[in-house]
């Protein structure tokens, strides 16, 4: 018999702020949801979600948010 299979999915994704203007750290994003290579006002985002054969529905289990202009921020 074979263990519970548990699927994790980690998904790079962002927040666009076309319009921001004062928003802390704003940097200039490719927007992923783009068919060409469009670049906005925006933030980085890293979200991770655990499917189990158990549950019907996906269970977080990482949410950030980050800024690349921030200070101390290393690529």
């Amino acid at each position: 018999m074979l263990p519970n299979k548990v699927i994790s999915i980690f998904d790079d994704n962002d927040i666009t702020k076309i319009y921001g203007k004062k928003f802390e750290d704003l940097d200039t994003i490719r927007v992923a949801s783009a068919i060409n290579d469009t670049y906005v006002l925006g933030y980085h985002i890293c979200n991770a979600v655990v499917l189990s054969k158990n549950t019907k529905q996906p269970i977080p289990v990482y949410n950030k948010v980050y800024f690349c202009k921030s200070k101390g921020w290393l690529v």
